[in-house]
């Protein structure tokens, strides 16, 4: 089961589970609405059930900000 807590003016889910008998958990944050919050943890908990294995990426952070720097910035540079 999902927990969904809100930080600041955003929500976040929190979903426990367990991986070669570790804990793993599962958050996700940035969600407007504490409903958008509740649907996306249910995809991932239906997933779970499933027996599939939720894609989370786990992306470095300078590859994040080099993506984001072309998606954001670039375009405001090209002539």
């Amino acid at each position: 089961m999902a927990s969904i807590i809100k930080r600041g003016s955003t929500y976040q889910y929190h979903i426990s589970r367990m991986v070669n008998g570790k804990q793993k958990p599962i958050r996700k944050g940035g969600f407007r609405t504490k409903k958008e919050a509740q649907i996306a943890a249910a995809e991932i908990e239906m997933q779970i059930a499933k027996g599939t294995n939720p894609v989370v990426n786990n992306v470095a952070f300078n590859e994040y900000f080099k993506n984001w720097i072309e998606l954001y910035k670039a375009p405001q540079y090209k002539c």
